[in-house]
């Protein structure tokens, strides 16, 4: 999965941005003793995502609004992006059961708890890049965030209770 940061530097109305890719495990994993480590391993992708995203919102608030060539540049970023964040989110919610599965209780509500961490937390997020935008951004940008929303409101009824 890829999350964009905006990085310090750059003029405020252009923000310089580095694209920080985040892998999540495989989901086609067979044993038992791999499967139990994937979930420690989203665990701790989803909180240094998590913090990534955080930041990127505080980046897009010092900065203020974006310019033109910024905002597009930035909205091209999350197009492409996009699909990856619906494929981890779907991954999520068609692989419960392999997590169900395990013989520890509690993965399905800590991957619950991560999925709504992470859905608030990109929403603040696409607020406040959608706020900072140019009025002929905005539609577009709405559109996909409408599309990462829904994927994530998914995922998080897939969750909402353990085998």
């Amino acid at each position: 999965m890829y999350t964009l940061k905006a990085a310090k530097g750059g003029h405020a109305r252009s923000p310089k941005l580095r694209l920080t890719l985040l892998q999540l495990p495989p989901m086609s994993i067979i044993s038992t003793p791999q499967l139990l480590r994937s979930p420690l391993n989203i665990n701790t992708v989803s909180t240094t995502l998590d913090t990534a995203i955080k930041q990127g919102t505080t980046d897009v608030f010092a900065n203020g609004a974006l310019g033109e060539s910024g905002a597009a540049a930035i909205l091209v970023l999350i197009q492409q992006l996009q699909p990856g964040i619906l494929t981890a989110l779907t991954n999520i919610s068609t692989k419960k059961s392999l997590f169900d599965a395990l013989p520890i209780t509690g993965l399905g509500s800590v991957a619950k708890a991560n999925i709504k961490t992470l859905s608030t937390d990109t929403s603040t997020f696409e607020t406040a890049l959608i706020n900072a935008s140019p009025a002929d951004i905005k539609l577009n940008a709405t559109a996909v965030v409408n599309t990462i929303n829904t994927a994530f409101t998914t995922a998080i009824a897939a969750n909402t209770s353990e085998a």
